[in-house]
């Protein structure tokens, strides 16, 4: 199995595991607890908007 594919997995089973399946629950703990600079907050802009 491709490694892409193996992280996929494991990390969709994290996020089921620890956040009830909740994406949006997971970005808010990783981001709600360290304060992020202006350009990190850039880099997740560009990638939502990307997905859109």
């Amino acid at each position: 199995m491709p490694k892409e594919k193996v992280q996929i997995a494991e990390t969709n089973e994290f996020i089921d595991k620890m956040f009830d399946g909740s994406i949006d629950k997971m970005f808010a703990a990783l981001i709600g607890n360290k304060q992020l600079s202006e350009k990190q907050i850039e880099k997740l802009k560009n990638l939502i908007k990307n997905l859109e």
